[in-house]
């Protein structure tokens, strides 16, 4: 037995407790859709072999590609790369017959023949589509001997690891991951820089610095302008740069017969007019957190009458039961708006909805911070006094209160309402973010899934007690290989084959398919707090340093522990959240001067009065972004010609490329044969040769 399996494709046959007839018939139709895909694969050249899930009616096809197939699958990959031009390291490999493929490049080319449309060459199974609704799933196996090395290696190289590591987590997880893991240990290493000057700044007690807002913004586009050149590098060495050029088109794009400027036309109507069903949703959301807030920051400070320390866990109850859900709900809706823009290849479609999704989560993360800093604690004093005068004007609430109270002259609201306002609001929101949240987000990415396995072992081991169908351990296993195999084969082989489709299973049960996006989104979301508003909390850079430092090691636990190992994608960048982080960076250039004018005490006395903040800090952050697009013109020329002209990238890439076309133009001389068959010049005659040019010049000379 070869146990080597490249690909599972799960096969849901759809038991349900249904009535004869209809039973009969779901188990026809699953028949139907079962042996159609098995004689698909097989007679595609690949081998599939069908095994019982963990689950009645949960199948498991197991998929290989042979070594013949393999190698022509590299080689049309490998044609198309050099027609459209991505980068070629070794010239003699792309006349070579063997092609050596790295685990990550096996898997993809697998996972692409069996996902392609049939225009494209592939066999066009995607799960949930109609032709195959009974296929949930097609996933990837785990190497653990691999996955335990990488696991180890962390413990030993720390923060920042060898690109030569790296990159072999390029060649095991595919360039995405690798990539991911190149952008979490650069921005972990750029954060050194700033967290020694924001620790030098809460040393000294300098919030609101000039100083350090200045550095921070320099720091943040140094910073996102240097990554731009590192992953255009990266995406070099790898082989993958400009990869959109050779992208397949997407299952669920409809050809459309007009013309190419028609349909462009067509998305862009498209993506604007979801634009407004977004703003409807952030503006509902706005809504809800800033009744939250308002709850939060003023009630709960007003509030004294019975049960007011509860006040706040209220609050917060309130915010997991709506926040979440609106946000799942919106999500639905995201992915609707997508489809009908029809993007044509995954890369765009993926970076539209990347978008459309990070709105909201920003919203989520930093509207909490904004209403601090340009509503309670500006305007915090008048609000609070309004507030408390409807409250008091309500005599059938104090009335209902004191009828709840010991003393009937009791009140409910806080009276001195000169205290109410709380000064270090920001910088314990700051903290909050900083700090408790990543270290409950770190429990909940890497500890919850033990805790949540270990409960379903012991309620599936309490099923199996009542004489429930569920199985576990798999040790049942051994009836499912035939007397004759067992002849044939040996104990060994039986072994063997238990172990395999014990550790299949296992990897099934996980159910979790590695999603990229949390992963870009924390530390985008975490960046956005360094750069915006660690100028209220200059210690936050260093705690975000402490939190990536785990975050490397605690990322790859993750993706070799608790979720189904990635299905490899070949990528070049980062993509969408390079534009978030530019915008992330624009953004802080302009709420750093507004929030130092706002606060530090040396110019917060200068403000006339509270009712022309806004103004200030309109025109203070209008004149900060025409000097930061100017900034970031400078930076990004400088760190051009550092870091990339003249770069063993640009130049292996540059002289590699001269080499292809004269090897392409060497190759067109061979046809041209040189001939005397030519007609005879009828110009050459007398014509020509009766040159005046000496005798003119001479001419000349006599005459002066």
């Amino acid at each position: 037995m070869s146990s080597r399996v490249d690909l599972v494709i799960l096969f849901s046959v759809g038991v349900a407790s249904v009535n004869k007839a209809q039973a009969k018939e779901n188990i026809q139709q699953a028949e139907e859709q079962y042996t159609r895909l098995l004689n698909l694969l097989k007679t595609s050249g690949l081998h599939a072999v069908g095994k019982r899930g963990e689950k009645l009616g949960e199948l498991m096809i197991l998929v290989k590609c042979p070594q013949q197939e393999l190698d022509a699958l590299a080689r049309a990959e490998r044609d198309s790369n050099f027609i459209h031009g991505l980068p070629v390291h070794d010239l003699d490999s792309i006349c070579a017959k063997d092609v050596i493929l790295s685990d990550s490049d096996r898997l993809r080319l697998v996972h692409d023949y069996i996902t392609w449309t049939a225009e494209d060459g592939g066999l066009a199974v995607v799960p949930g589509t109609e032709q195959w609704s009974r296929v949930t799933s097609i996933m990837a196996i785990h190497d653990q001997e691999f996955n335990d090395k990488w696991l180890k290696s962390w413990s030993a190289r720390g923060i920042g690891s060898a690109s030569v590591d790296l990159d072999k987590v390029k060649d095991h997880f595919g360039e995405e991951v690798g990539l991911y893991f190149h952008f979490l240990a650069t921005y972990a290493k750029a954060l050194t820089g700033i967290s020694a000057i924001g620790g030098g700044f809460w040393l000294f007690g300098a919030s609101y610095s000039p100083y350090y807002s200045i550095a921070l913004v320099l720091w943040a586009t140094t910073f996102v302008e240097y990554w731009k050149v590192l992953e255009r590098k990266i995406s070099v060495r790898w082989g993958t740069y400009g990869a959109f050029r050779v992208e397949k088109l997407r299952h669920d794009y409809v050809r459309d017969a007009r013309s190419p400027l028609q349909r462009d036309f067509h998305k862009a109507t498209r993506m604007a007019a979801s634009l407004p069903v977004i703003l409807g949703f952030v503006a509902v959301l706005a809504g809800i957190l800033s009744t939250l807030f308002a709850i939060e920051a003023f009630l709960t400070r007003l509030y004294t009458g019975p049960l007011h320390q509860y006040v706040g866990l209220f609050n917060t109850i309130l915010f997991m039961a709506s926040v979440p859900n609106f946000l799942g709900v919106y999500e639905k809706y995201a992915t609707k708006l997508t489809n009908l823009e029809n993007h044509k290849h995954q890369s765009t479609y993926d970076y539209s909805l990347t978008i459309k999704r990070f709105v909201l989560s920003a919203t989520v993360a930093h509207l909490g911070l904004v209403l601090s800093a340009f509503v309670y604690v500006p305007f915090g004093q008048q609000i609070m006094t309004f507030i408390h005068f409807q409250l008091s004007a309500q005599p059938e609430l104090n009335e209902t209160a004191e009828n709840m109270k010991d003393t009937p002259s009791a009140w409910i609201w806080q009276q001195d309402i000169t205290t109410t306002i709380d000064t270090t609001r920001l910088q314990n929101q700051m903290y909050a973010y900083t700090v408790t949240d990543q270290i409950v987000g770190a429990f909940l990415e890497v500890g919850l899934p033990y805790i949540m396995r270990f409960i379903g072992r012991v309620r599936g081991g309490a099923a199996g007690g009542k004489g429930k169908g569920k199985r576990v351990d798999f040790k049942d296993e051994s009836s499912s290989v035939t007397e004759a195999s067992a002849a044939a084969s040996g104990e060994d082989t039986r072994k063997e084959e238990r172990e395999l489709l014990a550790k299949i299973r296992k990897e099934v049960a996980l159910g979790t398919e590695y999603d990229i996006f949390e992963d870009y989104l924390e530390m985008v979301t975490q960046f956005g707090y360094v750069v915006i508003w660690s100028t209220i909390w200059p210690l936050a850079p260093v705690t975000a340093l402490i939190n990536n430092y785990i975050e490397l090691p605690s990322d790859a636990l993750k993706i070799s522990k608790h979720v189904r190992r990635p299905i490899p994608v070949r990528v070049d960048s980062i993509g969408p959240w390079l534009e978030c982080l530019k915008n992330l960076t624009w953004i802080a250039a302009l709420m750093n001067p507004a929030l130092v004018y706002m606060f530090n005490p040396r110019y917060s006395g200068k403000i006339p009065d509270a009712q022309s903040i806004m103004e200030w800090v309109v025109l203070i952050a209008l004149m900060a972004s025409h000097e930061f697009l100017f900034m970031r013109g400078v930076i990004r020329f400088v760190v051009e010609r550092v870091f990339w002209r003249g770069s063993e990238e640009q130049i292996e890439s540059d002289r590699i490329e001269r080499q292809v076309k004269d090897i392409c133009l060497d190759f067109l001389k061979r046809d041209r044969v040189l001939t005397s068959d030519y007609p005879e010049d009828v110009d050459a005659d007398d014509f020509w040769k009766q040159d005046e040019g000496l005798d003119e010049i001479q001419k000349v000379l006599k005459d002066s």
